[in-house]
C-alpha cells in the first residue's frame, strides 16, 4: 500500500507546478503546507528528500522557497515514490505491481498521441484529397483526360 508521503509529495509537486504556471517561481513551505493541511517542518523534511532526488531546487531565508527542478511532464510517479517510500519494504509483488501500473500509463499516453497523430493526419488528407467541390470536379476532371 502506498503511503502518506508519496501523497503529500505528489501534492506539494502539483502545488509547484501550479503556481510555476502562475507566474510563482519560488513557493514557501507555509504556503504548501496550508495546502496539504500539515505542518511546515513535515514539508521543509519532505522537501530536504525531493531535493536529494533531484526533483525540486530549494533556497533558504529570505527570498527563499521550493521550485521545481524539471518540468511536471517529466517528473513521474515512479521516480516520486522511489523518492520518499523505502524501497527495501517493497517486495517483488509491490515492484511488479508498480511497474504494470507505470507500463499501462506510458502506453496509454503512446496510444493517446498515436491516435490523435493518425486523426490529424486523416484530416489533413482529407482536405486535400475531398477538398471543396470545385477541387474534386477538378481532380475528376483530370482523372477522365488521364484515361483517354
Amino acid at each position: 500500500m502506498v503511503g502518506n508521503q508519496f501523497a503529500i509529495a505528489v501534492h506539494t509537486l502539483a502545488v509547484l507546478g501550479f503556481m510555476k504556471r502562475h507566474g510563482e517561481d519560488r513557493v514557501s513551505s507555509t504556503l504548501i503546507a496550508k495546502s496539504v493541511n500539515t505542518h511546515p517542518v513535515a514539508i521543509r523534511n519532505l522537501i530536504v528528500v525531493l531535493k536529494e532526488a533531484g526533483l525540486v531546487h530549494s533556497k533558504e531565508g529570505r527570498g527563499g522557497g521550493v521550485s521545481l527542478a524539471k518540468a511536471p511532464a517529466k517528473i513521474s510517479l515512479q521516480e516520486i515514490y522511489l523518492a520518499v517510500e523505502n524501497t527495501a519494504v517493497l517486495n517483488a509483488k509491490h515492484r511488479a505491481e508498480f511497474k504494470k501500473i507505470t507500463n499501462w500509463l506510458q502506453e496509454k499516453s503512446d496510444k493517446e498521441v498515436l491516435n490523435n497523430y493518425a486523426k490529424n493526419m486523416f484530416e489533413e488528407f482529407s482536405e486535400i484529397f475531398i477538398g471543396p467541390e470545385t477541387l474534386r470536379e477538378e481532380i475528376f476532371d483530370f482523372l477522365t483526360i488521364l484515361k483517354l
